[in-house]
């Protein structure tokens, strides 16, 4: 089935029931300026209790790696999921946890730089959300389909791709029916509030997106 990252969480309660509602990974930012930041002490004393199927992803925007690595390990975090453009292929390399690489998509995205990444990373795991100036997901904004018809496309044969942006409880089901990513991924549209989890909207959206099937394995 396909993949469920609910995102940027910031309470026990709300990553406790989404672990219990099928969850696969729960995202927690730490990107300051975000709405839904959580510092990695308290990240970790979330991520501690949680059970050993699910996956812990960290959401970074303008970090180091050596700094990415220290809240990796601080909060022990599985999965970096990276927004900065600025880092190059080298400093991807000096990351220690399993990455994935998050893509803002708009109109003038060249999609061969997908695969020009992975060449040059080994990084084959992917987010893909539309592109708003100076927001790093949870914008609520969705993906134009013809774009993401493009960008699953161009990663057949060598990439696993989720969708982020704009998708809720009432449109999960038929997206993922239609582009068949990997994995979906959700923040602000199953929240009653920046970094508060609706519950029956988070129940509803994982059993709405994993009525279909995915690519198996992965993460």
């Amino acid at each position: 089935m396909v993949k469920v990252k609910i995102c940027g969480l910031i309470t026990q309660e709300d990553a406790m029931l989404a672990c219990q509602y099928g969850a696969d990974l729960l995202g927690f930012n730490f990107y300051e300026k975000s709405p839904r930041y959580i510092s990695p002490a308290k990240a970790a004393e979330i991520i501690k209790t949680l059970p050993s199927n699910v996956a812990s992803v960290g959401v970074f925007v303008g970090k180091e790696a050596n700094e990415i690595n220290q809240i990796c390990e601080e909060a022990m975090i599985d999965i970096a999921q990276i927004h900065d453009e600025s880092l190059c292929a080298k400093d991807f390399t000096k990351l220690r946890p399993k990455i994935i690489k998050a893509f803002r998509v708009q109109n003038t995205f060249d999609t061969r730089e997908i695969r020009r990444f992975y060449e040059q990373t080994g990084v084959n795991t992917f987010i893909f959300d539309a592109f708003q100036k100076d927001l790093y997901g949870g914008t609520g904004k969705r993906l134009d389909v013809e774009l993401a018809h493009k960008v699953f496309k161009e990663i057949e044969g060598f990439g696993y791709g989720f969708l982020a942006g704009g998708l809720n409880e009432k449109n999960v089901e038929t997206t993922v029916r239609l582009l068949k990513p990997y994995g979906v991924d959700v923040a602000s549209g199953i929240e009653s509030e920046p970094g508060k989890k609706a519950h029956d909207k988070m129940a509803l959206f994982i059993r709405e997106a994993k009525k279909s099937l995915c690519l198996e394995p992965g993460y």
